[in-house]
């Protein structure tokens, strides 16, 4: 619940959760967010590649393939978090957490 306040997702009472001087809501473009199990429908068959590459879709003209720019950004991202050896994994064979 924290997460989806400070992205904007659920009203809050009061406050500004801030990244480099601004807002998070300012900078939506720059924060990609994916729920745990609850809001996805685990069983579609997208690999965990794809679905990072979604977050790039603002960079994507639309009906064309990624550019290479936005495949080094995807595997660099995946790489960051660990995940770049389960990027052709479907995503309903990994864990919530």
């Amino acid at each position: 619940m924290l997460v989806k306040a400070m992205l904007g997702l659920v009203p809050t009472e009061n406050g500004v959760v801030k990244g480099s001087d601004r807002a998070l809501k300012q900078q939506l473009r720059s924060v990609a967010y994916l729920p745990q199990r609850s809001s996805i429908d685990w069983h579609y068959p997208i690999t965990v590649c794809s679905l990072v590459m979604m977050a790039r879709k603002a960079h994507t003209a639309r009906f064309c393939q990624p550019s290479s720019q936005s495949r080094e950004i995807v595997k660099a991202a995946l790489h960051r978090v660990g995940m770049v050896d389960l990027r052709s994994r479907q995503i309903g064979e990994l864990s919530g957490g």
